[in-house]
């Protein structure tokens, strides 16, 4: 639902935002200093965005915090995904720290230790390496840029799959033996089902990602250069899952005997994925 909109750039509220509002008074949670520490934590993840020159055009508010939308896909940018992305945490860190250094002016003050908490809370939460949190887009960037981003995607999927499952196994034995810790297998089981989306996105950002490549070397002008060798009876998808970022690439195709028949640009590959799918053999592009 959006709620805002100025020029190119929205505010969207998604309607899990309803749980949060009755997750805060339930619990009689300060809802004016979680307001205030998901504001910091975005306020400087839009600086990131601001210094690596990266235009935001929209804000989701989702259950557990907020997404931003760029008007580019950074995850084929292991650099600018990673520095936005940690700037969230590190924003709520350096918050905290600034109000321990002033601690004998607020001393006793209870808002002020409940921000202090809740800072923590959300850097330390938004640091797991799981998608879809800061944590683990920090970590695919870092795939990415080693394994490329299809690779680098499945590889934090599974960690985070992983992790929800240890945490919801902990948080029920603790419910069952304590009766706390209920609600960390919602907050799992949410991250869970947003990170099967982000995983139906996957390939849907990466093409598109590398259909805007072509703007990227138009204002670089100068982009290295990667070479991929293949038989020609290999699948497009296959390939796809070895473009690395910040690379060109130019597959080479040859046949069993080792015979050059062929070569394809980043372009055409695309074009040959949108024309007849990931499935499509190489030597039926050429």
């Amino acid at each position: 639902m959006q709620i805002f909109k100025f020029r190119d750039f929205s505010i969207n509220v998604n309607q899990s935002v309803l749980l949060l509002i009755f997750f805060l008074f339930y619990f009689e949670i300060n809802v004016i200093a979680i307001i205030f520490t998901i504001f910091i934590h975005e306020f400087f993840h839009g600086i990131g965005a601001i210094l690596m020159n990266t235009k935001i055009r929209r804000l989701n508010i989702f259950l557990f915090g907020c997404v931003f939308n760029f008007d580019e896909f950074i995850g084929l940018d292991p650099k600018k995904e990673s520095l936005i992305c940690i700037m969230g945490p590190l924003g709520n860190i350096l918050f905290v720290l600034t109000l321990k250094l002033c601690e004998k002016i607020f001393l006793g003050n209870n808002f002020i230790n409940q921000l202090v908490s809740y800072n923590l809370y959300m850097a330390v939460f938004n640091l797991l390496p799981m998608l879809p949190l800061d944590g683990g887009r920090v970590l695919r960037a870092i795939f990415t840029y080693f394994f490329g981003f299809k690779l680098g995607t499945k590889i934090v999927l599974y960690i985070t799959y992983s992790l929800s499952a240890i945490f919801i196994i902990i948080s029920l034995y603790s419910f069952i033996v304590f009766n706390k810790g209920i609600i960390v297998v919602f907050i799992m089981a949410y991250i869970v089902k947003i990170a099967l989306k982000e995983k139906e996105r996957t390939s849907f950002n990466f093409i598109n990602g590398l259909a805007n490549r072509k703007k990227n070397i138009m204002k670089k002008k100068v982009l290295k250069a990667y070479i991929i060798v293949s038989l020609e009876n290999v699948k497009v998808n296959r390939i796809l899952n070895k473009l690395l970022p910040r690379r060109y690439h130019i597959i080479i195709i040859i046949n069993k005997y080792g015979e050059l028949v062929g070569s394809l640009s980043e372009e055409e590959l695309i074009e040959g994925v949108f024309k007849h799918g990931f499935d499509v053999l190489l030597k039926e592009l050429i």
